[in-house]
């Protein structure tokens, strides 16, 4: 599989396309893209679903994709490296890194589709590419650092679209430490050795005695329940989105084999995956 570097730690530019011209690809670089017009499809790591006009996509260096372009479309891309991340280390408050802010942009990866829900946070996001694209083309006196201070209010808006709100109730350390988990979790879903209760309880800085006791009081259920739905929703997901075969499938989401996700499906979901395909499609 190709993939694409950049030397520049920021770039946007536009372009308009008929025909998506690359094939499946990964970059080593993160990339916010902006549909500015036209539709069509975008495929992100086999799940394939349907794009439009204002959509906005987050891929990380870890994500391959391509388009397949229906409709004439114009691209904005919002190109940056962890370099770019690196400077931008006092974007949430001042005892988190930038590995922070990387850690939370890689959430992304459970959000395929469409990353920003609100209306007004989209429009928010294609303001400010606007400006930045200005700022690019005819840089002035200031431009570097304006660029630089639109890319941080851009970054925001989306880190507050990726990141879950916490629930109110608990203390500000454990919303935190929750939402890490279950979004690392579903970001390490199909390696079995990274949400072992071992390697989670490391990733939190907690005794594995206590993960188990953590999570029941914050879910509601086991530790185990809530990687096994996560397994599930995530195959489910696949299942409806892609063509993948439902034997990869299994690999891919953690599951021993084929016959172990028949099993649970048919426990939990009262179908098989088979099943659950053909009725979804």
């Amino acid at each position: 599989m190709k993939r694409l570097f950049s030397t520049q730690s920021l770039n946007i530019f536009q372009v308009e396309l008929e025909k998506w011209p690359h094939a499946v690809h990964t970059h080593n670089f993160y990339e916010l893209i902006l549909i500015q017009e036209g539709s069509g499809f975008h495929m992100v790591n086999d799940v394939t679903f349907p794009y439009k006009k204002d959509d906005i996509f987050l891929l990380t260096p870890h994500d391959y994709h391509q388009f397949e372009i229906q409709e004439k479309t114009l691209f904005t891309y919002l190109k940056f490296t962890e370099a770019l991340l690196d400077e931008k280390n006092d974007l949430l408050t001042p005892n988190q890194q930038s590995k922070k802010t990387k850690e939370l942009l890689l959430l992304a990866r459970n959000q395929t589709q469409c990353i920003v829900k609100s209306s007004s946070d989209k429009q928010f996001i294609h303001l400010l590419c606007r400006q930045l694209l200005v700022e690019f083309k005819a840089p002035t006196r200031f431009s570097k650092q304006i660029s630089s201070e639109l890319f941080g209010a851009i970054l925001l808006v989306v880190l507050r679209n990726v990141v879950p709100l916490s629930t109110e109730n608990f203390p500000a350390y454990e919303e935190t430490a929750i939402d890490r988990l279950l979004y690392y979790i579903r970001s390490e879903i199909g390696n079995s050795e990274k949400i072992s209760q071992k390697a989670l309880a490391e990733f939190l800085k907690m005794s594995p005695n206590y993960i188990g006791i953590f999570v029941k009081k914050h879910t509601g259920n086991s530790l185990q329940s809530m990687i096994t739905e996560t397994r599930l929703k995530t195959a489910e997901k696949l299942l409806t989105q892609s063509s993948i075969s439902i034997k990869e499938i299994a690999v891919r989401v953690g599951f021993n084999d084929s016959s172990h996700m028949n099993k649970l499906f048919q426990k939990y979901r009262g179908k098989n995956p088979k099943s659950y395909r053909e009725k979804e499609l």
